[in-house]
């Protein structure tokens, strides 16, 4: 039985890990100082059958962490788990390997939170992180006010989202592997109120399975955004893509590494710099 004195947490942050010691734990750094009681984060473990069982254990007993098992059934299996399983209001999908960007970057999401009591699902920008840790890119959240970009663009670690209209459009959809995030991201925004601020509160590491199997993410994207990545598209994206591997491999590869981050250093500044000035010009949309 719930005991109803208990104050509901405002935001549960929800990571899925599977044997992902250096992932999970660069995700704990960032978010372990900033927990408290409208914030609570629950890690959805895969089974893990190598050395995160003690990293698990050792977050279990830190106040305001949760920690709950799952047979491995894919990922969206899991964050489904994980949005069910938790008595937040909000949910923030912040996968192992995902760090913040900043001490405040919690109390700014709960800002934007009380300050958004209409809405249903808030974007912000993601940052791109190398691994020699340089912002490479930056992911800004779109919605599909745009008479360009019909469709919007949330990514599922810049957005947090009730849970209530998770529940309503039924969760992560089992039939898609790599984008069933951006479907269910569409059907929120596309059936409730949204919003999207230039905020910055998460980074991203790339080189998962939509990289790795990005023809495959182009083809589950169109099952559900019909027409939004015609061949041309794909073509170009594709180049990224490739190029994005190639930068990446190199960023990992010893005898590269310093050149890389040299190259890194110039983009970073002139990305954020960048940045910097729209989010000037434009601070926030909303729908």
């Amino acid at each position: 039985m719930v005991n109803e004195h208990v104050e509901q947490p405002t935001l549960t942050i929800i990571t899925v890990v599977l044997n992902d010691d250096e992932g999970l734990r660069r995700t704990a750094q960032t978010l372990l100082g900033s927990l408290s009681r409208p914030v609570n984060w629950l890690i959805v473990d895969g089974h893990s059958t190598k050395t995160s069982g003690v990293l698990l254990e050792t977050l279990r007993r830190e106040p305001n962490v949760s920690v709950v098992s799952r047979t491995p059934a894919g990922i969206y299996d899991a964050m489904n788990y994980g949005w069910r399983m938790s008595n937040g209001v909000w949910a923030w999908f912040i996968n192992a390997g995902d760090v913040l960007l900043s001490p405040r970057s919690v109390t700014q999401a709960l800002e934007l939170i009380g300050g958004c009591s209409d809405k249903a699902i808030i974007g912000t920008p993601v940052f791109y992180i190398s691994p020699t840790r340089r912002v490479f890119s930056i992911a800004e959240a779109k919605t599909p006010d745009v008479s360009n970009n019909w469709h919007g663009a949330f990514h599922h670690q810049g957005a947090l989202i009730r849970c209530s209209a998770i529940a309503s459009v039924g969760g992560f959809r089992a039939d898609l592997e790599i984008s069933s995030d951006g479907a269910l991201i569409d059907a929120v925004v596309r059936g409730f109120p949204s919003a999207t601020f230039q905020v910055p509160l998460v980074g991203f590491f790339p080189g998962g399975a939509s990289t790795r199997r990005h023809s495959q993410a182009l083809r589950e994207t169109n099952s559900f955004r019909p027409g939004a990545y015609p061949l041309p598209k794909r073509l170009e994206l594709a180049v990224k893509n490739r190029g994005m591997r190639v930068l990446i491999w190199a960023s990992e590869t010893l005898m590269l590494k310093k050149i890389v981050d040299e190259y890194l250093k110039v983009r970073e500044r002139r990305i954020l710099a960048s940045f910097a000035a729209q989010g000037d010009r434009n601070p926030e949309r909303s729908q």
